[in-house]
């Protein structure tokens, strides 16, 4: 075949593919809409609400399990919970949070939800630009399972999209690797000898669990000490840190 042959084919062929694009444009609306859209509704909160539930758990980690925390030390310019405290000197603490784990879903639900509501004005915003009537009829509703080796998070949009048809959002699920499990239990444990025997042997996780290492720094004065514990997974890098004051002596105790 000649080059003015070779021009030719490649021209019917071009013409073709673009003949087959404007029909399957106008005769099947799914493609139509996966050709002009760069995210479907799901992609586009999942991508809005990932980066909210990261936030919640490095937060999480970082502040003894609390986004907001109240009765804390700073540490390293880092407010930290403490998850067993007394005031008193000679005693042992007392538990601030017997069910870490549940309270720690409780927190990451209640970010989720006001993140929830953003990523929706944010949706409608996005696709009536793009010619979408956006309504819903009721909140968005999330549940948060923590779970060994990562966090999920169901969050249900009551929120329908029209344009040549109608597409109910609904459910919209993420998820994001986390040792958050592991951690809450850990802590639990440490904040039980804490409670009932005023210190806890950090050498005794790291026998335990290969992965884990547990580390404790003393702060402040003696009357006023505190202590941070550590927790991190070796493997992964990833840690959790919580404070506790118990059986603290007294300011001059013991001294001649």
């Amino acid at each position: 075949m000649g080059k003015r042959g070779q021009v030719t084919a490649f021209v019917i062929i071009a013409a073709l593919i673009i003949i087959i694009g404007v029909v399957l444009y106008f005769v099947f609306p799914s493609v139509k809409v996966a050709i002009t859209s760069d995210q479907s509704p799901h992609q586009f909160l999942a991508s809005c609400l990932k980066p909210q539930l990261e936030y919640a758990i490095s937060t999480l980690e970082k502040q003894g399990g609390y986004l907001a925390p109240e009765g804390f030390v700073v540490y390293n310019n880092t407010p930290i919970k403490f998850l067993c405290y007394t005031s008193e000197y000679f005693r042992s603490c007392v538990v601030q949070q017997p069910a870490l784990l549940s309270h720690l879903q409780k927190e990451i639900k209640s970010h989720i939800s006001s993140s929830a509501r953003d990523c929706y004005d944010a949706l409608k915003e996005e696709f009536e630009s793009r010619g979408y009537r956006v309504s819903k009829s009721g909140e968005p509703s999330v549940e948060v399972s923590i779970v060994p080796d990562r966090v999920e998070v169901s969050t249900d949009f009551p929120v329908t999209l029209s344009k040549e048809a109608s597409t109910n959002v609904g459910e919209v699920k993420i998820a994001k690797e986390s040792g958050l499990y592991d951690f809450a239990i850990l802590a639990t444990s440490i904040v039980r000898l804490e409670s009932s025997l005023g210190n806890a042997d950090t050498t005794l996780y790291s026998r335990l669990y290969p992965n884990i290492i547990v580390e404790k720094v003393t702060l402040g004065s003696e009357g006023a000490s505190a202590k941070i514990y550590t927790i991190k997974n070796v493997v992964t890098g990833e840690s959790f840190r919580f404070a506790t004051r118990s059986q603290v002596w007294a300011p001059g105790y013991g001294l001649s």
